[in-house]
C-alpha cells in the first residue's frame, strides 16, 4: 500500500471536512517554516525607541573615551584657533599664535569655542563634543529625512550612518570639521527635496549650503 505524501494529507477529505488548523484559528504555514505569526522583536516595531537607544549609547560611550586621548593631527590646530578666539575676544579673523590663519573658514572654530565658552578652556572633551553631537544629529536627520516615503529603510539607513567605521571611530571622536560638512550638505538637499517647488525651502537649502561652505571652504 503506497503510503500518502505530506501534500496529500494536507488536502480536504472528499466530503469537504475543513482543515483542521483552519477550524481552530491558527493560520497554515508552509511545510519546515518556523515563521510565528507576531513577527519582528518588540525594537524592530518601534524603530524610534531603537534609534534613540543607540544614539544614546553611542553618544554616552563617545563621551567617555574622548577626554582621554590627548589632541592630535589637525586637532591641536581647531583647538588653537578656538581658545586664541576666546582669549582675544577677536571672533571675526581667526589666527594661531597670534598670527592670522585663513586657511580654513571660522564656522566649525565658533562652535568649538561656544563649546568651551562656559569654562574658557578648549579642552579635548570640548573640542570632540561638537562632533559627537554631529553625529548622532546626522543620524537623525537620515531617519526624518526617510521616514515620510520611505519608513521601511529610515531606521536602517539611520544606524548605518551612526555606526559605520569612518563616522563612529574616525570622525565622529576627532574635533574635525568633516561631520559637520557632511550634516550641513545633507540638510541642504533634504530641505530642498523635502519641497522643491516651495521659495522657502530654496532659501533654507541655500542657507545650509552657505554654512556648509563657511565650514571647510570651496573647492580650489
Amino acid at each position: 500500500m503506497p503510503i500518502p505524501s505530506r501534500r496529500e494529507e494536507r488536502r480536504p477529505s472528499p466530503g469537504g471536512a475543513p482543515d483542521a488548523s483552519r477550524v481552530a484559528g491558527v493560520p497554515s504555514a508552509p511545510w519546515g517554516s518556523c515563521a510565528s505569526p507576531a513577527r519582528g522583536s518588540r525594537l524592530s516595531r518601534r524603530p524610534r525607541t531603537t534609534l534613540l537607544l543607540v544614539m544614546l549609547f553611542l553618544g554616552v560611550t563617545l563621551s567617555l573615551y574622548v577626554g582621554r586621548m590627548p589632541l592630535f593631527y589637525e586637532e591641536p590646530r581647531r583647538a588653537i584657533v578656538a581658545q586664541e578666539m576666546i582669549l582675544s575676544g577677536d571672533y571675526i579673523a581667526p589666527t594661531i599664535f597670534q598670527r592670522p590663519y585663513f586657511k580654513k573658514p571660522p564656522l566649525h572654530n565658533w562652535l568649538i569655542a561656544l563649546t568651551a565658552l562656559p569654562s574658557g578652556s578648549v579642552d579635548p572633551r570640548a573640542a570632540r563634543g561638537l562632533s559627537i553631537a554631529t553625529l548622532l544629529a546626522l543620524g537623525g536627520l537620515v531617519y526624518g529625512f526617510l521616514r515620510r516615503n520611505h519608513p521601511a529603510l529610515a531606521l536602517p539607513a539611520a544606524l548605518m550612518t551612526l555606526t559605520n567605521y569612518l563616522a563612529a571611530c574616525e570622525y565622529g571622536n576627532l574635533a574635525e570639521m568633516d561631520l559637520l560638512l557632511a550634516l550641513l550638505g545633507f540638510a541642504s538637499y533634504a530641505l530642498y527635496m523635502r519641497a522643491p517647488r516651495r521659495p522657502l525651502a530654496f532659501l533654507l537649502s541655500a542657507l545650509c549650503m552657505g554654512l556648509g561652505i563657511l565650514t571647510k571652504g570651496v573647492s580650489p
